[in-house]
């Protein structure tokens, strides 16, 4: 049997400064190549868009160390929010209607804010919840208003953090959801109440 290993060795010698630093990074010293690649602390993954890849180049007779938009995101606040309107009691994989997709990258502490829009139904005539899903788990009731937006409730698991309101003229419902915590990570939904 064959086993590949990738070995990668490590220069202190790099023509370039000292590595510019980065937040929630392993602070190593050295270079490849003149080439160098950031890790993230456990916890912590690389965010989307970004690269952890930065090189040494000459500028001007001068060795520095390019641009680098490198950054270390928190693994358990990356948030995927799916939206959807449907009746609260008839949930199946059948009637998830989406109506929008969106990841949201949060830290803790931070205040959440969602809308969402209803369509297809008088929006005035119904009550409309916000429920939760955490990954591996079972739906989780949030909180709910009431037709004309007087009354409000909320599940004690959130009550002091969670604001639900509603706006009946646009058809929207919100959430806001403040001092976000790790077990906050899930996706979320509106729903309407059944009549």
């Amino acid at each position: 049997m064959l086993k590949n290993f990738n070995v990668f060795l490590f220069s202190a010698n790099c023509t370039c400064p000292k590595i510019p630093p980065k937040s929630f990074t392993v602070q190593e010293d050295g270079c490849f190549e003149g080439k160098y690649r950031y890790k993230c602390i456990p916890g912590y993954t690389r965010k989307p868009t970004t690269s952890s890849l930065i090189k040494c180049e000459e500028k001007n007779g001068v060795s520095q160390w390019g641009e680098s938009n490198f950054e270390c995101i928190s693994k358990i606040l990356l948030f995927l929010f799916h939206f959807f309107k449907r009746n609260l009691y008839h949930v199946s994989a059948k009637s998830f209607i989406s109506k929008e997709r969106e990841m949201m990258v949060k830290r803790p502490q931070e205040v959440l804010s969602l809308s969402c829009r209803g369509s297809g139904f008088d929006f005035s005539r119904y009550v409309m919840n916000w429920i939760r899903q955490p990954a591996g788990k079972t739906l989780e009731w949030m909180g709910a208003i009431s037709d004309d937006g007087s009354n409000t409730a909320y599940s004690s698991r959130v009550d002091g953090r969670i604001e639900i309101t509603r706006e009946n003229s646009n058809s929207l419902v919100h959430l806001k959801l403040s001092n976000l915590k790790p077990e906050d990570s899930a996706v979320y939904y509106c729903a309407r109440d059944a009549q």
